[in-house]
This record gives structure tokens, C-alpha cells and sequence, in this order.
């Protein structure tokens, strides 16, 4: 209906439907919004289906809708774009921006380092900013305000990013992360095969399972492998008991 309504009004306006936290959707909407829009597109309408979501969740959900391969494969097929991190004087220059154009106000260097908080990754750029403007309530945004800004913004990536990601891994991909997270930078192959006890071709295939995965990325320098996700190396540190208590049960 809308599409036919758009063609009444100028024939050149098409429709697009924006779906934020993908992953959050009901199977039954999914299944039906996948549909409908599959159907107008082979009718040629002009309609557009943009969603987004935390990387690790789509492919979690596009992994559990195996069985329906309709969205299965309308899933897989559709265009996908990572966002990279963002450069941090383009951050900083977006908080400052932000609120100078409220009755707050924020100097280059304290905008500086809120950007340093969130590492470039754009939810925390959602969450450092949020919790940050909420601790400061009015007035001008101080160092103090971004040190529990951030702070927050941390637990709150650990609950909604870092626990559900590992809580899909299996006990041995979580062992092998907690192990990483003792490196206060990349990890060398060599030092895995140390700490866990296995040789090259064990470390190679977990390492490859959660590079795919989206847990981990190769370094710069060859050989190494770091976090993909930013804060994740402390997340692990915190909860490393807990976690290999999970891994041994």
C-alpha cells in the first residue's frame, strides 16, 4: 500500500524500512518482514530493508534460522557492512559538537578523552556518551565525569555484548580467550601453545574458529592475534574464575 501510494505521488520515491537490534525480533515478524519484502522486490518496487545489529548476534540468529531458509538465505545474500572503528578525533569532534549545541560544554581535551574511552567501537560511542552526559546532569563535562561515564559504559558492554558473545562459545573457545586476556597486547601462537598444553595445530583451529566467530582478529604483526572487541581483554581478566569454572563444568 505504501508503495503503491508513493507511485501516486511522483513515481520516483521509494520506501525503505529501517530495523534496529535485528537480532531482537520475533521469528514470526522476522519470517513475515523477509517475505514481504523478497515479494515486492521481485515485483521490482522501489523498497529498501536496512537493519542493523551487534555482529556477533546476527550471526548467532542467521546460525539458529538454519531451518527456515527462506530467511536463512534472504539473510546470507543480503548486503553486509561492518562498521570499523571510527577515528577518534572524528569522535572527539562529535561529542564537542553535541553538546556545545545544548547548555553543556566540553573542552578539546576532556572531549579527547571521552573519544579515547569508547576506542573508536560505535556502540560504546553510544554508551560513553550516554552514561557520561547522565553523570554530569548540567554544566560542564569534567575528566571525573568521563573516568564513571566510562565506567558504566564498560559493565553495560559486558552485560550486552561481551556475556551473551561468550555464553554461545563453547568451553574450550572460552578457555583459550581467558588465557589470551593474560597478554597486554597481541598474543603469539607460541604462548597459547605454553599456557594451554596443545600443540600448533590445536591453537591453529580454535584460533580460526574465533577469528570467524568475531571474538578475535589477526594483529598487525604477523604471526599475532588480538580481542576484536574492545574492553574484552578486561571483561576476561575480571571474570576469569567464573569463566573457567563454566569451561570445566
Amino acid at each position: 500500500m505504501l508503495c503503491d501510494a508513493l507511485d501516486l505521488h511522483d513515481g520516483q520515491t521509494g520506501l525503505i524500512i529501517t530495523v534496529d537490534e535485528i537480532h531482537t525480533i520475533p521469528q514470526s515478524e522476522l519470517d513475515e518482514l523477509t517475505a514481504i519484502t523478497q515479494h515486492l522486490i521481485r515485483e521490482d518496487r522501489p523498497i529498501g530493508l536496512l537493519m542493523a545489529g551487534i555482529p556477533q548476534a546476527v550471526e548467532k540468529m542467521i546460525s539458529d534460522n538454519a531451518q527456515q531458509p527462506k530467511v536463512s538465505t534472504f539473510m546470507r545474500r543480503a548486503e553486509r557492512t561492518s562498521l570499523e572503528e571510527v577515528p577518534l578525533h572524528s569522535v572527539a569532534a562529535a561529542f564537542e559538537k553535541t553538546l556545545t549545541e545544548t547548555d553543556r560544554s566540553i573542552s578539546p581535551e576532556i572531549a579527547l578523552e571521552c573519544a579515547q574511552a569508547t576506542g573508536g567501537y560505535p556502540f560504546m560511542i553510544q554508551l560513553v556518551g550516554y552514561h557520561t552526559w547522565r553523570i554530569g546532569k548540567t554544566g560542564e563535562v569534567t575528566s571525573a565525569h568521563v573516568t564513571a561515564g566510562k565506567d558504566k559504559a564498560r559493565k553495560r558492554l559486558g552485560d550486552l555484548v561481551h556475556a551473551p558473545a561468550l555464553a554461545d562459545l563453547s568451553p574450550v573457545d572460552r578457555t583459550f580467550l581467558t588465557h589470551m586476556s593474560q597478554d597486554n597486547g597481541p598474543t603469539r601462537a607460541i604462548d597459547m601453545q605454553n599456557r594451554m598444553g596443545e600443540g600448533s595445530n590445536y591453537i591453529s583451529v580454535y584460533r580460526d574458529r574465533l577469528i570467524r566467530a568475531g571474538m578475535i582478529q589477526p594483529a598487525a604483526t604477523y604471526g599475532r592475534f588480538e580481542f576484536a572487541l574492545p574492553e574484552l581483554r578486561e571483561y576476561l581478566r575480571e571474570h576469569a574464575a567464573q569463566l573457567i569454572a563454566q569451561s570445566e563444568n
